[in-house]
């Protein structure tokens, strides 16, 4: 298993998670282009969550960028602040 990420396991699934520290300057602006928008000033991009069916071998993952991605080609997703975010960085 990777360093940093924590397992657990409930009946027939495994759950697996990784919580590490905010993207590096580096990391961000490589995000920021190929998500084509600024990022928040912290984003935790090297977090996930993993539940894993045993018996199925069935895998469900959850990561930042992924979600991120997601959230842009949906414009109807919103969070709180986005308005002032998207106001500061002229999105």
């Amino acid at each position: 298993m990777a360093s940093g990420v924590t397992s657990k396991e409930i009946d027939d699934w495994t759950i697996q998670a990784s919580k590490k520290t905010i993207l590096s300057a580096a990391e961000t602006a490589d995000w920021d282009l190929k998500l084509g928008s600024p990022l928040p000033e912290m984003v935790f991009g090297n977090n996930h969550v993993k539940f894993i069916h045993k018996p199925s071998n069935t895998e469900i993952s959850f990561n930042s960028f992924d979600s991120l991605n997601a959230c842009r080609s949906s414009p109807g997703v919103r969070v709180r602040g986005s308005e002032a975010w998207e106001k500061q960085y002229h999105c």
